[in-house]
């Protein structure tokens, strides 16, 4: 098995728990960390590195809320309801298209923020059905946020304990979505106060619709 998204590493886990695992043996429950991240907060914290086209359905207005990106290179608008044909729209200017929040990048250039709209200046997205096509670097960031990996980190490092079913010492246990994490011995304590606080981060990512 190989980790499909690095939202944390073998590496942290063992700083973490303050072990050595055997190398691959955390992969299952990194996957299950991050598919669980993404569930809870409706969110890809690592943006796709090739531009796809996806469709999203018009409602009339100026403002398409498309999925979260960090790149756009193309916007296509739908001239009838069902996406039949398409005319692309240019950046910028008196006709064409402006991302939004207008910026997303920090001083280093790092992104802080995801694409969230794409409005159009002096044409409106006509109200269909997949009739909005742009193509885009789909989710949230080039790189997962550092309170990210945490998060996966601990979810990661209590489904590995979970999975090796010790049973000295003080034991808490817990099941978030599908999983089941458990923290053991002399850290339990301090294992459940990250795992408190990585479930406080995730509240704070969790996507809402608009």
């Amino acid at each position: 098995m190989s980790v499909n998204k690095a939202y944390t590493t073998e590496a942290k886990i063992n700083s973490f728990l303050n072990t050595t695992i055997v190398v691959g043996s955390a992969d299952d429950f990194i996957n299950a960390a991050v598919a669980t991240i993404d569930k809870i907060t409706g969110r890809n914290f690592i943006a796709e590195t090739v531009a796809r086209a996806k469709v999203f359905n018009g409602d009339g207005g100026t403002k398409l809320i498309p999925d979260e990106s960090t790149v756009v290179s193309k916007v296509e608008r739908g001239l009838d309801a069902f996406g039949n044909s398409f005319e692309t729209i240019s950046e910028g200017g008196s006709n064409g298209y402006f991302t939004s929040p207008g910026n997303i990048t920090d001083d280093a250039g790092a992104i802080i923020s995801p694409i969230k709209a794409i409005i159009l200046r002096s044409r409106n997205w006509i109200k269909g059905c997949q009739n909005a096509r742009i193509t885009a670097k789909w989710g949230f960031s080039t790189a997962v946020p550092d309170d990210i990996s945490f998060v996966a980190t601990i979810l990661a490092a209590g489904m590995y304990n979970f999975n090796r079913q010790e049973s000295a010492g003080d034991i808490k246990s817990e099941k978030i979505g599908s999983y089941s994490i458990t923290y053991l011995g002399e850290s339990s304590n301090g294992g459940w106060g990250a795992y408190k606080q990585a479930l406080e981060i995730l509240q704070r990512y969790i996507k809402v619709a608009m």
